[in-house]
């Protein structure tokens, strides 16, 4: 594998135990690439995922890692035990120090508080980590990620449960510390604008229609792709310096009818 090659699979079949639900996939990911799993509830994108990461095997297929890959994971939110009484600085710190070191090395906790700042929440450190919003949470759970200095930063679903702006705001930061320090991203979304603004790829992911399908995010953010991956309609209008993505067919608002 060449230097900037994280990882490769070909062929590979994932699904639960030996039984596939999808098969066919080859993906390849270096170094800076974004690449966006788009497709309906229960399509397998998580599954994709975990499998890419290492946390499931492949039913077929192999997946083909570098050497010593070091993987950022921001799970789906609710995967913590809301009741344990952890600090935000306790949840990045169970991350580790970094690369290859024992989560309780000298120098762990300035490693954490660093990686709290990047994520722009280092004012929250001694703060319950329970008692955050579900933004703030989020942020706490990047800057965990951060703090293993990956090669490769998997986001699974990281907006969920987030209104409009603060979506906006956690992936554009995402995207600017992916492009500060040339990381991969691997981004599993239902949130078909953030996948437009921040994606160089779209993988169209269906197992119920066998479906795999990958792209650069111009050929497949269409209203012909993106129909046939979700089975409804969807409808991508372009205006003059922006992008809607409809369920449905679009209607402009006439001069009677307010726009909302």
């Amino acid at each position: 594998m060449d230097s900037d090659l994280l990882l490769e699979c070909r062929g590979l079949s994932i699904g639960y135990g030996k039984v596939p639900f999808l098969s066919g996939i080859d993906l390849f990911i270096r170094r800076g690439d974004f690449l966006a799993l788009v497709g309906p509830n229960g399509a397998g994108k998580t599954t994709l995922l975990h499998t890419l990461m290492g946390l499931n095997r492949p039913v077929s297929g192999r997946v083909l890692r570098m050497t010593d890959l070091q993987v950022g994971y921001v799970p789906q939110k609710g995967t913590h035990d809301p009741i344990f009484p952890l600090s935000a600085l306790d949840v990045v710190r169970g991350a580790g120090g970094g690369r290859g070191t024992s989560r309780l090395r000298l120098g762990a906790e300035d490693t954490a508080r660093a990686a709290l700042d990047q994520a722009g929440v280092s004012d929250l450190a001694g703060t319950l980590f329970r008692t955050l919003s579900g933004g703030q949470q989020q942020r706490v759970l990047l800057a965990r990620a951060l703090s293993r200095s990956p090669d490769l930063l998997a986001l699974d679903e990281p907006t969920a449960g987030m209104d409009l702006p603060g979506e906006r705001d956690l992936m554009d930061l995402v995207h600017r510390i992916a492009l500060e320090r040339g990381m991969a991203v691997v981004l599993v979304t239902h949130q078909l604008w953030l996948a437009a603004r921040h994606a160089r790829r779209i993988a169209l992911v269906n197992k119920d229609l066998g479906q795999f399908v990958l792209g650069s995010t111009e050929e497949l953010i269409t209203s012909s792709r993106l129909s046939e991956a979700f089975g409804c309609p969807i409808e991508v209008v372009e205006g003059a310096d922006t992008r809607w993505i409809v369920a449905g067919k679009h209607r402009p608002a006439s001069r009677e009818e307010p726009s909302s």
